[in-house]
């Protein structure tokens, strides 16, 4: 299972009719595994769409029909206290993203991969499997 990053989503999102995008290449890599979108990553994938447009925000809508959805649940809370807790007694947590760190609390409650652009923000977390691009 792989759980994708609002910015890998995005790029996704932007290469639709491009098969040789690295986003594309990276996934590649794991025929065969469930892509998922958490309610975080689909929130901040939808705000951008619907600032732009209400059309916009439709096509958005379709394409996340392509990947399974998944919400955040009671266990989900957990996992998110447990990593803030642990960033917060590490010193790690300033400038960390609350979305990014609800975002991991999935992938780690998932034991899923977590497809990202954005490595820095989630690489203090400890136990994340991240795939590189």
């Amino acid at each position: 299972m792989i759980c994708l990053d609002t910015d890998f989503l995005i790029d996704l999102w932007h290469s639709r009719k491009f098969a040789d995008h690295p986003a594309k290449k990276a996934l590649a890599r794991y025929p065969g595994e469930v892509l998922v979108v958490c309610a975080p990553v689909a929130g901040e994938f939808l705000e951008g769409a619907a600032y732009i447009s209400e059309e916009c925000l439709n096509d958005a809508i379709i394409f996340l029909s392509l990947f399974e959805f998944s919400g955040i649940t009671k266990q989900t809370a957990v996992q998110y206290a447990r990593t803030v807790a642990q960033l917060r007694r590490s010193g790690s947590l300033a400038g960390a993203s609350k979305a990014d760190l609800w975002i991991a609390a999935w992938a780690l409650e998932h034991q899923a991969l977590l497809a990202t652009r954005n490595r820095r923000h989630f690489e203090r977390v400890k136990g994340l499997r991240i795939i590189n691009i």
